[in-house]
């Protein structure tokens, strides 16, 4: 008797910890979703937001409709990481409120945002399962048709999934010294990140790299973005001089001199110090180190590795994408 009595006291336990959770007044979402706040909207959002929150000679539906344009084939709700904004604009003009019905929130009008006094709103959510959501937008009596995603039928109640943006791949760009006068004759191979020319708001952590020579290097890191195992990043490559190791003078002046700033003025290097990093390889190891010496408040952070491993694209295949995911590894839920 004592123990079916227990039994069924554990199976009672979870049942009424959710229902305290569902209780009146309590914010619960299934599986692990939880609102974020306005700060944390996507980038792309962030930049037409302040063109509604403070009216000009332009209108409002217009500029939309412009922006609709500008986002092309990227999916709407606007997805970065595991951070969702949901978004819906009003063309008739006539709602002050718009409300979002999702499956993390089964029964439950969830109020959105409005910016300003315009007809744009939004919400913030952070799904880590993004493939179980079904949503649609509503007035609080009925289901709304979403002006960003005008191809579902309202006989299926409206109801959509979030859906992914495809990234693409990453760039391989190679660029002549001789024909950027900025950087005094010094040839560069650029790594970009997939969508760099998509996330026209984003920066990005900035490897350069010394000493590491030929293409196959990106490879490795190329697919580390790609699977989305670590952050985007871009990598500038200056490869040895003249197939010898650089000398300090001579590699101090293209760095800080020519390089650097070139690099900061035709990319989006994150300013944050920190995501500036020196990278030293092979014969260019002991040069890089004696540099960042004479330099700790530019070069805030540097990687140099042992220079007996640090030879060679199999090396680097080998040694580069741990220490990235050290630094910028993406965490599974």
């Amino acid at each position: 008797m004592f123990g079916h009595a227990f039994r069924l006291l554990a199976l009672l336990v979870p049942l009424l910890l959710v229902a305290v959770s569902c209780g009146p007044g309590q914010q619960a979402y299934l599986d692990r979703v939880q609102p974020l706040s306005q700060d944390r909207a996507h980038p792309l959002f962030q930049e037409v937001r302040p063109f509604l929150e403070r009216p000009g000679s332009w209108n409002p539906d217009d500029l939309i409709r412009t922006w609709k344009d500008f986002l092309g084939d990227t999916p709407v709700p606007l997805r970065q990481n595991t951070a969702t904004t949901f978004m819906y604009y009003d063309f008739t003009g006539t709602l002050n409120q718009v409300y979002l019905e999702a499956s993390f929130a089964p029964g439950r009008l969830e109020p959105l945002w409005r910016v300003g006094s315009s007809s744009l709103f939004y919400k913030t959510y952070d799904i880590f399962k993004p493939e179980r959501v079904l949503y649609r937008f509503s007035d609080g009596t009925k289901p709304l048709p979403d002006p960003f995603n005008r191809d579902l039928e309202a006989a299926d109640g409206l109801w959509q999934k979030v859906t992914f943006p495809d990234p693409g791949s990453s760039v391989l760009q190679r660029v002549v010294g001789a024909s950027e006068s900025g950087l005094g004759g010094q040839d560069l191979t650029v790594l970009l990140p997939p969508a760099y020319d998509r996330n026209l708001s984003w920066t990005y952590p900035a490897l350069v790299v010394v000493g590491l020579e030929g293409e196959a290097w990106n490879q490795s890191i190329a697919q580390l973005m790609e699977d989305n195992a670590i952050r985007p990043v871009m990598i500038f490559s200056l490869g040895s001089r003249d197939g010898k190791a650089w000398g300090l003078p001579e590699l101090k002046a293209t760095l800080e001199e020519r390089v650097i700033p070139w690099v900061k003025g035709h990319y989006r290097v994150s300013p944050v110090s920190s995501e500036l990093i020196l990278v030293g390889w092979g014969a260019s190891t002991k040069v890089v180190q004696d540099l960042v010496a004479t330099r700790s408040d530019y070069w805030t952070k540097a990687w140099i590795p042992p220079s007996e491993q640090a030879k060679g694209p199999e090396a680097w295949t080998t040694l580069a994408p741990a220490y990235l995911k050290s630094l910028f590894a993406v965490v599974a839920p």
